[in-house]
Parts: C-alpha cells; sequence; structure tokens
C-alpha cells in the first residue's frame, strides 16, 4: 500500500510503501482511494504542535469500503459501510 509520510517537520511529504498488517481482533482494515489534506494536517506538517511525534501517515476525509474484520468486530456496527 501507498501512504504519505512526513518523516519530520517542515519537510515535504514523501510517498512510501507500507505493509499491511491483519486487523486485531476489534479493528477494520479499510479500503480508500484517496484522501485529502486538512489545514489540521498543515499545522502539523509545519510543527505548530508541540506534541507531535514522527513519522506521521497522512490523509484525512476519506471515502473507504471495509476489506477484512477482525475476529470480534461487528458488522451491523453503524460505523462500519460498504
Amino acid at each position: 500500500m501507498k501512504a504519505a509520510v512526513l518523516f519530520e517537520p517542515n519537510a515535504p511529504l514523501q510517498i512510501e510503501n507500507v505493509s499491511v498488517r491483519k486487523p486485531k481482533s476489534h479493528e477494520v482494515l479499510l479500503r480508500t482511494s484517496f484522501a485529502g489534506i486538512c489545514l489540521t494536517d498543515l499545522h502539523y506538517m509545519e510543527a505548530h504542535t508541540p506534541y507531535m511525534q514522527c513519522p506521521l501517515f497522512w490523509g484525512t476525509s476519506r471515502p473507504a469500503s471495509w476489506r477484512r474484520l477482525g475476529t470480534r468486530s461487528d458488522t451491523q456496527d453503524p460505523a462500519i459501510t460498504s
């Protein structure tokens, strides 16, 4: 999977290949096609927040579909949509 990663503040995002692990028992693995960067993300990128730790993986406001459920995930949960 590809991810936009910030390795240090005030540096450009780098597109990296990252491995994807199986979800833990109460997790859901989602597939996204694209993601947006919001103003809060930019504040992190420019080191305006003192509690930030790199590397950070970026992208918010992403439409997604679930790909795999953990063993104890509830498929009836209204937060999980296909």
